[in-house]
């Protein structure tokens, strides 16, 4: 199993695109290089916002499709991020379902 520690530098907030495209990238290359599960630990983590965890995991998701949240594991997070991640991964399921006709 590969853990990921989700820090920036320090900081204990995630703010944009691109610092979840880092960490997409990092999930990424964890997951073609091994099929463990991948362990994201949000322990250094306070808040975040949906725009950085939508590109973390959101487009995980619409890349890899929903299965690949069976092998993702969300480590210490605390309530706030928690349901940011929560929202996110209920929007980009909720994105990959065709529209009713």
């Amino acid at each position: 199993m590969v853990t990921i520690q989700v820090q920036v530098d320090g900081l204990d907030v995630l703010t944009s695109r691109e610092t979840g495209l880092g960490f997409r990238a990092a999930i990424e290359r964890s997951l073609e290089a091994d099929q463990e599960p991948v362990v994201l630990d949000f322990s250094s983590i306070r808040n975040a916002t949906q725009s950085c965890l939508d590109e973390m995991i959101g487009v995980l998701i619409l890349a890899h499709g929903p299965d690949v949240l069976q092998r993702l594991r969300f480590r210490n997070c605390n309530p706030t991020v928690r349901s940011l991640i929560q929202f996110v991964i209920a929007d980009r399921l909720e994105s990959k379902v065709p529209a009713a006709i």
